[in-house]
């Protein structure tokens, strides 16, 4: 090294000026400290460069994460090294030159550790993003990673200091049932996210729902080391401890796959033709395919599934891409459906019901129909022609005589008269 050092100087700045040896030292570090920020440069600019061209047409993403890296990095590395190569060239005493060196080396250390902790959280967003599993880049995982690869650098970086870690670990191995009995909730939902991640039952991006609430389902934002996160379609959050996802029952509207079918009620006619309406609804849930996002293009299930008190009732099971679609879907398919078949004929009837009453003096079957609906001035009307009329000007119906002929007081009652007879006779 001192060697180097000699030949970069000589053939340098010692070419051109005169230093004082004493300082000769210091300037040898400089200029090669200086050459290898240049050489740092040039490997980015360049190397990496044309590197990073060719591994952007290929479809690995471990590759473009790592050149990532290099990239943001080598000017600073090619730095660090230098200044750790070059230090024991310095006319320091042999105690300080070895506090420099491991100085040096532990901001290397931590400076790639950094550098690891980020790559790996982009490559894991990165491939859950192409995978379409999503479960790569939850909070927990990078978390986990985080914390293993920080640890991996600290216990390096103490190592350099001669910083022993027995002392601390026995410790630890004492405290560790006090701790586990104090966290005992932080750890039931730590493991239950692991395992919830680990199985990819339920991945970022899944519509789920939990029992043991109307509110509790959602599409998953994160899945972190204490909670789930849900996002509802109302554009809420809920949070879910991890645990209660691992111990509830859990519906995944995303496995196996995204497409779902949502279903449509329709009650026609009875004399409406079975196999017409069939074709109808079929033909015009194709037509719509090409309207509608997200409906997919293939032949709804259409069933009959019950005979109604005043119709003929039908189900129609057209599917979605994915599960926000299938409202909008819905309320266009809706649309479509009625103006289609009111166009072909087909009528949608109404619930109608017919009460006969049968009085037990054979009187005829009178029907009853409902109320209808009349506006105030119809009743005022209706009112004054009636306090107006004459009895003879009135129709009154055989409920209405039998009802009259019985009531209290009347005189014309026959019953009544013939009593008033005997009464007289006597």
């Amino acid at each position: 090294m001192d060697k180097l050092l000699d030949l970069l100087y000589d053939s340098t700045f010692g070419a051109v000026f005169s230093i004082d040896p004493d300082y000769e030292p210091y300037f040898k570090t400089i200029i090669f400290v200086l050459i290898a920020m240049l050489v740092g440069i040039v490997i980015r600019q360049v190397v990496i460069a044309r590197i990073g061209a060719f591994a952007s047409r290929t479809e690995n993403i471990a590759d473009d994460v790592f050149l990532e890296i290099l990239r943001r990095k080598t000017v600073l590395w090619v730095l660090l090294l230098a200044g750790i190569f070059s230090i024991p060239t310095l006319p320091w005493e042999e105690r300080f030159r070895e506090i420099g060196v491991q100085i040096l080396m532990g901001l290397f250390v931590l400076s790639l550790t950094l550098s690891l902790v980020r790559g790996f959280g982009s490559y894991l967003a990165r491939y859950g993003e192409r995978s379409g599993t999503g479960s790569a880049g939850t909070t927990l995982i990078r978390y986990v990673i985080s914390f293993l690869v920080w640890s991996l650098g600290i216990v390096i970086v103490l190592s350099l200091f001669d910083v022993s870690l027995l002392p601390a670990l026995t410790a630890l191995g004492v405290g560790g049932l006090a701790v586990a009995l104090a966290f005992q909730d932080t750890l039931a939902n730590l493991f239950a996210g692991i395992y919830i991640t680990l199985s990819r039952q339920m991945r970022i991006g899944d519509y789920v729902e939990i029992s043991g609430g109307p509110n509790d389902k959602g599409f998953v934002s994160d899945i972190g080391w204490r909670t789930t996160t849900l996002r509802t379609l109302a554009n809420n959050m809920v949070i879910i401890p991890n645990k209660k996802m691992a111990e509830s029952t859990v519906i995944n509207y995303s496995l196996p796959e995204s497409i779902m079918a949502f279903e449509l009620i329709l009650s026609v006619a009875y004399d409406t033709d079975p196999d017409m309406l069939e074709a109808i609804i079929i033909d015009e849930v194709l037509q719509a395919a090409g309207d509608i996002e997200g409906l997919v293009e293939e032949e709804p299930a259409v069933r009959f599934t019950d005979f109604a008190e005043s119709a003929l009732t039908v189900k129609v099971y057209p599917k979605v891409e994915r599960l926000e679609q299938s409202f909008e879907a819905r309320h266009r398919m809706m649309k479509r459906l009625n103006a289609r078949l009111r166009k072909e004929g087909v009528e949608f009837p109404f619930p109608v019901r017919t009460l006969r009453i049968e009085n037990s003096e054979g009187l005829p079957f009178v029907p009853v129909s409902p109320p209808v609906s009349q506006s105030p001035a119809s009743q005022d009307q209706k009112l004054r022609e009636s306090a107006t009329s004459t009895p003879e000007d009135r129709t009154v119906s055989p409920v209405e005589a039998r009802d009259s002929a019985t009531m209290p007081g009347n005189t014309d009652d026959p019953e009544r008269k013939r009593k008033g007879k005997k009464g007289k006779g006597k």
